[in-house]
């Protein structure tokens, strides 16, 4: 979930890519239900309630488990002794991509936008503004970009990796309790999750490699959270959140360990994985596309069918997916792949003259959500 060194040969691991992929399509499908299911058929359809508690449960893992992944993909150079060099250069390509999409955004919403598409602007005052308040979806990766710096920070001045994550855990109380959930607000919340995945990078990779019975305890802790949640006990327990929000990144991790021991999972997981990021930056255009041009208003009578309505987000976010793959197989050919890597010289100028390239081209996809596995591995 980071962005890795294209001067260094990857090897991509399974279930990195497979947790990777996982995340990424949880954010896809829970955009297509809040932002496409609820309000063109409302959350009482035969299958409301069910997809509704699908929502709440995708909710504590996607970002949390996204966001550790990105830390444990970055560890390696935020560590105390790791390459610094490469670490800003991964802030400062995350960053790139950010103001190129938050642009592409503001020239979609221009086009063929309306005030009612999600995250609706259309001023340059506001892309402006975003370049330092994110307010699309786009606000995970300004995250990244953002975190990077904080860490590095932390470790010039020697702050013991304990206290950063405590401070982080004391920021994300606070924040759930006094904030306004605002985008911006959900970075600094986040960081905590960043921040586990970086200095627990060692304990996060041998749970992911753990034997099923342990992936299997790993999952039952996670469930077991999510049902107290649904208790009158665990209802609106900022605590209980935490925890479970947690407890999903090791059990994501594991139990895409022991998934993709079946071959033809892992190579889905490889090809999805290895392109997180066309998915996540383009699948907002592609849901604008639908709300201004689709009809899916004629899909209503359908969806008193428990099984038509439960799969329709599933499906329609299938089609996305792959409308996202299709697009971003025809973006990469632009010459630099300027719209998903940051440019060489730039990459080249950061990391300075010392080190030298093994490779003679770039890795196709390598930046915030598309780290080579190789990167987890140290």
């Amino acid at each position: 979930m980071t962005t890795s060194d294209n001067s260094t040969p990857t090897v991509r691991l399974p279930w990195a890519d497979a947790t990777r992929g996982a995340g990424v399509i949880a954010v896809v499908v829970f955009h297509v239900l809040i932002w496409v299911h609820d309000p063109v058929f409302g959350t009482e359809t035969a299958a409301g309630p069910v997809l509704s508690r699908v929502n709440a449960l995708l909710g504590t893992l996607r970002m949390p488990v996204l966001f550790a992944l990105a830390g444990i993909l970055a560890s390696p150079s935020l560590i105390r002794g790791g390459d610094a060099r490469k670490a800003l250069s991964r802030s400062v390509s995350s960053y790139y991509l950010y103001v190129v999409w938050l642009l592409i955004y503001l020239l979609l919403f221009l086009l063929v936008g309306t005030p009612g598409s999600p995250h609706y602007f259309d001023s340059l005052n506001g892309f402006l503004t975003q370049l330092v308040v994110p307010d699309t979806t786009l606000w995970f990766i300004f995250a990244l970009a953002v975190y990077i710096p904080v860490v590095l920070a932390a470790r010039a001045i020697r702050l013991p990796p304990p206290v950063l994550l405590v401070l982080a855990v004391v920021v994300w109380f606070v924040l759930q309790s006094e904030g306004d959930g605002s985008l911006l607000e959900r970075c600094a919340e986040h960081f905590v999750f960043f921040a586990s995945g970086v200095f627990g990078a060692a304990a996060l990779r041998r749970a992911a490699a753990a034997p099923l019975w342990l992936a299997g305890l790993f999952s039952a802790v996670f469930l077991a959270l999510m049902a107290l949640r649904t208790t009158d006990l665990g209802a609106q327990n900022e605590a209980l959140e935490f925890m479970s929000s947690l407890a999903s990144i090791p059990a994501m991790a594991a139990v895409a360990h022991q998934v993709c021991r079946i071959a033809p999972v892992a190579r889905a997981a490889g090809f999805i994985g290895a392109r997180t990021l066309p998915v996540y930056v383009l699948h907002p255009v592609v849901i604008v596309c639908i709300l201004v041009f689709g009809r899916q208003e004629a899909l209503g009578q359908f969806v008193d069918s428990f099984v038509v309505d439960a799969l329709y987000p599933l499906v329609l976010s299938a089609v996305i997916i792959v409308v996202c793959l299709t697009a971003e197989n025809l973006l990469a050919r632009i010459p630099g792949n300027p719209l998903f890597a940051l440019p060489e010289s730039v990459r080249r100028r950061i990391l300075g003259p010392r080190r030298q390239d093994t490779t003679a081209t770039r890795r196709r996809g390598s930046a915030p959500l598309d780290a080579g596995a190789g990167a987890a591995g140290g």
